[in-house]
């Protein structure tokens, strides 16, 4: 088997365990809050990068260099990318179902070309503008003439989640741009930074929310404001297991299986492998959550699909 080979196989692991991974959340958010549940799962996974960076030479000595600027952007990128896009993913995954908000973020790359064509000056070429149209029709599609207004606050929440993973990913190209800064330093500690915002946000959610206390004598039901940790979840022996398993092979381990892969693969090949995830998605849902499509509902993702490639193929640059 040859190095390329091995390197595609690996990418669709961790394309398979990623896609698995919204089962398992919107599995647990039967017992745990999202931003809990999001922010448990990342401070676990911190944990681990930061065992794994502790044992790195190189690593330690990067962060160790890191300017008062690098700090101040590792703060905003792990706000933005832990934080808000993930918490965003939790919550939206609470209210929507999975395939729904699987297509809301495939739009995340239309994002990232507006944003550069504004802030770079990287005009599309016509490939792409076309991409663009595909998308939109194949999103059409899936939602119908009419959006479900019983979704409408999942669906908001949803496009601050794509909006917030295309900022992101515009400050992962930055920071990783001439590869200033490795890249187990710059996830190690935006992770760590962002995860602490993420799991304060889901404290102070569970102290907000109501506890309902039964008293049997006299036979009264009293609600009162929850001000314990945790009140709003039940951290199950299944919720814990699956948080762990999260973090652990979810985060960390396929973090490091999916940049081994990259540095043999082309931007195509990992593009292409990336918008796979949509596929896989519907197709565990429909086993695991017995999430139903319909067939214009089909339709609607081949067309977005082959949309969103279309706007992932990039020119080769002009020789010198």
């Amino acid at each position: 088997m040859t190095t390329h080979t091995r390197a595609l196989i690996q990418a669709l692991i961790v394309i398979v365990i990623w896609s698995a991974s919204w089962v398992f959340i919107k599995i647990g958010l039967e017992d745990v809050r999202p931003l809990t549940f999001a922010g448990l799962r990342y401070i676990i996974a911190s944990a681990i990068l930061c065992v794994i960076a502790a044992r790195s030479p190189s690593t330690r000595a990067s962060i160790r260099a890191f300017s008062g600027r690098d700090w101040a952007f590792m703060t905003a990128f792990g706000i933005i990318w832990y934080a808000v896009t993930q918490g965003a993913q939790f919550a939206a995954l609470e209210k929507l179902p999975s395939v729904t908000l699987s297509l809301i973020l495939t739009f995340t790359p239309v994002v990232v070309l507006l944003i550069a064509a504004l802030t770079l000056g990287e005009r599309p070429t016509g490939l792409q503008g076309v991409g663009v149209v595909a998308f939109l029709t194949g999103a059409l599609i899936y939602f119908g003439l009419e959006l479900p207004t019983a979704q409408l606050d999942g669906l908001l929440i949803g496009l601050l989640c794509m909006v917030s993973n295309a900022v992101s990913g515009v400050m992962g190209r930055y920071a990783n741009k001439g590869g200033r800064i490795p890249v187990l330093a710059l996830t190690t500690v935006s992770m760590t930074i962002g995860s602490v915002f993420l799991l304060a946000a889901g404290l102070i959610q569970e102290a907000l929310t109501p506890v309902s206390v039964t008293v049997t004598t006299p036979a009264v039901f009293i609600q009162v404001g929850g001000v314990m940790p945790f009140a709003g979840s039940v951290l199950t022996a299944q919720a814990l297991l699956i948080i762990v398993w999260l973090a652990a092979v979810h985060t960390a381990l396929t973090y490091i299986l999916w940049n081994l892969s990259l540095q043999h693969l082309t931007a195509l090949e990992s593009s292409v492998i990336n918008n796979l995830m949509l596929a896989f998605v519907a197709l565990l849902a429909w086993i695991f959550l017995k999430e139903t499509l319909y067939e214009r509902q089909i339709l609607g993702l081949v067309v977005a699909t082959v949309g969103i490639m279309a706007v992932q193929i990039r020119r080769r640059p002009q020789p010198a």
